[in-house]
């Protein structure tokens, strides 16, 4: 500012206004997804930047809304951001879209390389139980400035038409219809929410939350859910999941799920058990991140017709049947 005497004040500068965008295409780096088509009114005041409206398509021409603001902009802002969208494709962009924690929980729920191993196996046909579906996004994604790795992405995922393949347990379902509840520290999977079915048709229920605490950029996973079956079978792709014991940092042995059975596994198709089950399974970990199992089955109408003689079995398969082929606590691993 020149004053009257000719001399100059400096004065703070200030930036205010609007921008209209229109046509654009891009992503932002906390929630990468990629936008084309992009229509935005946008507003600008100092260190605050107020996005009014977002609009843009995703994959598949699915309309992504994204409204909120960003705080002193920079590769540290401060972020608050609301994104929704219907009917989105779950494919490899929405799950590259994830950071930290929730990023390790859509890995848990499906397990590429666990579906290529079935696939070579023989067991799955390659266009079956495809890393696919459809959902409803509604998410927040929450940074404070400077906050570096410290982002919140909370939310719902309403998932549908999709499948599972859990890396801890890599028995595919598909899901007809599913919930995932995102929170800073935990994900919830309300199991009134999640209807799947198996290969064979059967009914399965999964529920239970997945703890993310913080640590840094490396959030650790620790799962406590529960899987209910209904009307299924001691099945070769059943058998192929079933887990060796191994700790957090051992690599999952070669073949396996597919080929290479674990002890449990093979005691089973050794015996040739046949019939209806029924039961519950929960899957937790231990500090190390290693996996806790714990399974109560029931087997109906069941037979037993042993492929060799059982006294070559493997002494570490814990299964117990009474006359009636009635089994409680068949697999206890």
């Amino acid at each position: 500012k020149m004053n009257a005497d000719g001399t100059a004040t400096s004065q703070a500068l200030t930036t205010k206004g609007t921008l209209n965008i229109r046509g654009a295409s891009g992503g932002y780096f906390l929630f990468p997804y990629l936008l084309s088509d992009v229509n935005a009114e946008i507003k600008l005041n100092n260190d605050t930047v107020s996005i009014v409206s977002l609009r843009g398509k995703g994959s598949g021409g699915a309309i992504v809304n994204i409204t909120g603001s960003v705080t002193e902009p920079g590769d540290d802002a401060g972020v608050d951001l609301r994104i929704t969208a219907q009917d989105l494709p779950v494919d490899e962009a929405l799950k590259k879209s994830f950071l930290f924690g929730p990023k390790k929980v859509f890995e848990l729920l499906y397990d590429h390389a666990a579906h290529k191993n079935l696939i070579a196996a023989g067991l799955l046909k390659p266009n079956e139980f495809q890393f696919m579906g459809r959902c409803d996004v509604d998410l927040r994604v929450e940074r404070a400035v400077k906050g570096g790795a410290n982002v919140m992405t909370t939310g719902a995922v309403v998932l549908r038409d999709a499948n599972v393949i859990c890396s801890r347990f890599p028995y595919p379902v598909h899901v007809d219809s599913g919930k995932i509840i995102l929170e800073d520290t935990a994900i919830r999977l309300p199991a009134e929410k999640w209807k799947l079915t198996t290969q064979s048709k059967a009914n399965v229920t999964i529920g239970g939350i997945v703890n993310i605490p913080r640590d840094g950029e490396d959030r650790k996973v620790f799962p406590d859910l529960t899987i209910t079956f209904d009307n299924d079978s001691v099945n070769p792709l059943l058998l192929a999941a079933i887990p060796f014991e191994t700790s957090k940092n051992s690599a999952p042995p070669a073949g396996w799920p597919g080929t290479n059975l674990s002890s449990a596994a093979r005691m089973l198709r050794q015996i040739n058990l046949q019939g209806t089950l029924n039961g519950e399974g929960k899957i937790g970990a231990n500090a190390d991140e290693s996996t806790t199992w714990d399974f109560n089955l029931a087997l109906a109408n069941g037979s037993i017709t042993p492929r060799q003689n059982l006294a070559t079995a493997p002494a570490d398969a814990d299964l117990f049947a009474d006359g009636d082929l009635h089994v409680v606590h068949a697999l206890a691993i």
